[in-house]
């Protein structure tokens, strides 16, 4: 499913976002005055400003100093603008347009419809549903709970046919579906 990959990089930017602000943070808060004391020698204090203006006005006379600036400014707002613009071309369906005349089919029924029948399946236990539309494509993301001694292949196989019903319910839309199965660990009873 094409949200897995967004799903990724989000959280690789995110993560790599915040320890670059942490650790800017980390820094800035060591370089305080009350705090700079306690901190170990080898510890980067500035002193002063972190840029004042005699060492900007010396950064820039240098030819390279005013187009890394730009540069790195345009580069950072485009990536910013792209990736909301990505995020906003995601949206859960509301309503679909089905095939026959006048006739729509809203997002969340479909998706409750998709687990409680997906919960009707011999050996699940639950199961969650998550739906997306991206570019006239419908997503979904099953996480399936299967019950202990249940077999995975069985259970698949079962739900193949789920699958295939709620394509044929949401034609001439695309469907396409990820299914993520997991063990409902056995629990022994508990003794008083």
């Amino acid at each position: 499913m094409s949200r897995q990959p967004r799903s990724a990089v989000n959280r690789w930017f995110l993560g790599t976002s915040g320890l670059v602000l942490l650790a800017a943070g980390v820094w800035l808060c060591g370089a305080a005055g009350r705090l700079s004391g306690h901190l170990p020698s080898w510890w980067p204090v500035p002193r002063g400003a972190l840029l004042d203006r005699s060492r900007l006005g010396e950064l820039r006379d240098h030819a390279w100093w005013t187009p890394a600036v730009l540069t790195l400014t345009a580069v950072l707002t485009t990536a910013l603008v792209l990736g909301l613009l990505a995020q906003l071309s995601v949206r859960r369906p509301s309503r679909l347009a089905l095939a026959a005349p006048d006739s729509h089919l809203r997002g969340a029924a479909l998706a409750d419809t998709l687990r409680r029948r997906t919960e009707t399946v011999d050996g699940v236990a639950r199961c969650r549903v998550r739906m997306a539309r991206h570019r006239g494509r419908i997503h979904i993301a099953q996480h399936v709970r299967i019950e202990p001694g249940s077999s995975p292949r069985a259970v698949l196989r079962s739900l193949s046919d789920v699958i295939t019903e709620a394509r044929n319910a949401v034609a001439p839309h695309t469907l396409t579906v990820q299914v993520r199965v997991r063990s409902t660990a056995h629990r022994a009873p508990h003794v008083h």
